[in-house]
């Protein structure tokens, strides 16, 4: 890491804040749990005892990467070479968040794990993590989102989790969310709040982003060994489970390479919304002109979220960030393109980003390279 970067990273922890974006906008009842879990966090950063802890959860390889010859044919520009993250042999694309909060959650000496998931695999993982260690775990769920998949909610109560439905308001992540945190304030002595999403109060943005950088890392290494390039562009959709931003951050950190998000129509606080807070940062928020939150609507649950993770913000904001949207419309043509092309049976979120890569692959020349993150569930 060089002096510049250290010294962002530093301003990050001191302060809370991606350039003007982030901070700890929480009431007084969570400074003091949000304090100290600053401080350890950045304590086990540099703790070989818990790495090593850490790495027992993950006994399969990294995901596959590979080059998309037909895709990019179809494109006829730029190489596009796939992140297969679908692949990954876990339940859930968030596993290397939830396991490192989990983790952090046992050194505060909590017994019990809380969280608010839309997909019913982030909950899977968290209950049988929970499982394995001894600890009690409850998950709360919009009533939308908890349509999608009952047997999946049967499975989190068959391993042992509390499964709470919320049905307030538009019954989605925010209400979940809302219900999630507040018992866990309540319950601060045993209780971890385990934030799916790249988006909350100073340090969770920061935590998400180390976790799931470890996808990012990973490209990075395989696209070198495999290509001994450097990608000229990195695409990934814009979900609320924080793997865009870990996907992007190992690359944000050279100038040369773009970096392109691709978010859902109805749901796209990057390309549409307006700066305020949500969730305890200060971000990109899909709002009215009084601040009230606005309905939103995707084909996939992972990307309705009002608002994006302060870190996107600020690197939208910097312009190494190009935000891009696609319709439900175009959403269906890609999930088709990719299984025609690549056999990949993409999963909605995924399917969003293919139209928008392969306008940007058709820009490039032959010899640059698009990486692109197929994300699983």
């Amino acid at each position: 890491m060089d002096q510049r970067q250290s010294s962002y990273e530093d301003r990050i922890v001191i302060t809370g804040r991606f350039g003007s974006f982030g901070g700890r906008y929480a009431p007084e009842s969570q400074i003091e749990f949000l304090q100290d879990l600053t401080t350890l966090f950045q304590k086990s950063l540099d703790d070989v005892g818990f790495w090593n802890e850490y790495w027992t959860f993950f006994p399969n390889k990294p995901s596959p990467l590979h080059r998309a010859p037909t895709l990019t044919q179809l494109a006829g520009g730029g190489d596009i070479w796939l992140k297969r993250e679908d692949l990954n042999g876990y339940t859930s694309a968030s596993r290397y968040n939830i396991v490192g909060q989990i983790l952090l959650a046992r050194r505060m000496n909590k017994t019990e794990i809380i969280t608010a998931c839309t997909s019913t695999y982030h909950g899977i993982e968290c209950a049988t993590l929970c499982a394995t260690l001894g600890m009690a775990c409850t998950i709360y769920m919009g009533a939308k989102d908890a349509l999608s998949g009952p047997a999946e909610i049967q499975e989190m109560k068959t391993i042992g989790a509390t499964v709470i439905i919320v049905n307030r308001g538009n019954m989605s992540l925010r209400e979940a969310r809302g219900e999630a945190l507040q018992s866990s304030t309540v319950r601060f002595k045993i209780a971890f709040y385990v934030s799916i999403s790249d988006i909350g109060p100073h340090p969770y943005p920061l935590i998400v982003r180390t976790f799931q950088s470890i996808i990012g890392g990973q490209a990075m290494r395989q696209l070198g060994e495999f290509c001994g390039k450097f990608p000229t562009w990195v695409a990934a959709p814009i979900t609320g489970n924080g793997t865009a931003v870990g996907f992007f951050y190992p690359f944000s950190r050279y100038s040369s390479v773009k970096l392109l998000g691709v978010e859902a129509y109805g749901a796209a606080a990057l390309c549409f919304g307006s700066h305020g807070v949500y969730s305890g940062a200060f971000t990109n928020v899909i709002q009215n002109d009084d601040g009230q939150i606005l309905q939103i609507d995707s084909l996939s649950p992972e990307m309705n979220s009002p608002a994006s993770g302060p870190e996107l913000s600020r690197w939208k904001q910097g312009g190494q960030l190009k935000c891009a949207f696609a319709t439900r419309e175009e959403a269906l043509e890609g999930q088709r393109i990719l299984k025609d092309t690549e056999g990949i049976p993409a999963g909605l979120d995924t399917a969003h980003a293919i139209q928008n890569v392969i306008n940007t692959a058709q820009k490039l020349d032959n010899d640059e390279v698009i990486l692109v993150l197929v994300s699983g569930p």
